[in-house]
């Protein structure tokens, strides 16, 4: 059989043989296989492709979430922001408005919100029991509040910071994601961060109160010296 073009010369000698060419710049090269090594060969490169589709479905399954993550209750997102606004309202409790308390109440799923009410009954009653709050106590949720964000708090904002990445990711088709999945909120267990997000509303629940109560204390404190102060001054 003729080959014509940069082909040419190569023909298959005889049943037990296969000629292997292939045309470079300076010409043609060939040389002369067996067959049961080419098939030895295309069997390997077989085997090659299989375990990369092996891994590829592997890598697909650990991307999966779990039933009972909320990465598959599509929540990682929404509980990195409310945990963040917790954050931020912790570090200043006697500074919380009633709008902002109101804001993050708005924030949290039905679940939560009757977490967070049969949590607060015995908060509750003790409280209107007594007027006055004990600062151990708030020193106590204190500690516990900053103990717990200390780790959960890097969470929320990795996930935030990976959902940003993504983002702009699909808007420049430039793959320059710093942070890793498992390193977020989306592999975490729901019910159990639903647990220590009513366990942070409570502690800081009790410490706003504390600190509104402290602050009023010293506004009174404040308004009866200056009253004694003009009554001494009327008087002299």
């Amino acid at each position: 059989m003729t080959q014509v073009g940069p082909f040419k010369g190569c023909m298959a000698w005889d049943s037990s043989s296969v000629i292997d060419c292939h045309s470079s710049a300076s010409g043609v090269h060939y040389g002369i296989q067996n067959p049961r090594e080419a098939n030895s060969n295309l069997l390997g490169l077989g085997k090659v492709v299989h375990h990369t589709q092996s891994v590829f479905k592997s890598l697909c399954k650990l991307l999966n979430p779990p039933p009972e993550t909320l990465g598959a209750a599509a929540l990682s997102l929404h509980y990195a922001n409310v945990i963040i606004v917790i954050e931020k309202l912790a570090a200043s409790p006697h500074l919380i408005g009633l709008d902002a308390r109101d804001d993050l109440y708005n924030m949290l799923p039905r679940r939560v919100r009757v977490a967070l009410k049969t949590k607060l009954k015995p908060y509750t009653k003790t409280m209107a029991s007594s007027s006055v709050y004990d600062p151990s106590l708030a020193g106590e949720w204190n500690e516990a509040m900053s103990s717990i964000l200390e780790w959960l708090a890097p969470l929320a904002h990795n996930m935030i910071r990976w959902q940003t990445e993504r983002s702009f990711e699909q808007q420049s088709f430039v793959s320059r994601t710093n942070v890793l999945l498992v390193q977020t909120l989306y592999f975490a267990n729901q019910e159990k961060t639903e647990e220590i997000i009513t366990e942070l509303l409570v502690g800081l629940n009790y410490v706003c109160k504390y600190g509104r109560e402290l602050n009023a204390k010293t506004l009174a404190e404040c308004s009866s010296f200056r009253v004694g102060n003009e009554y001494l001054n009327l008087n002299i």
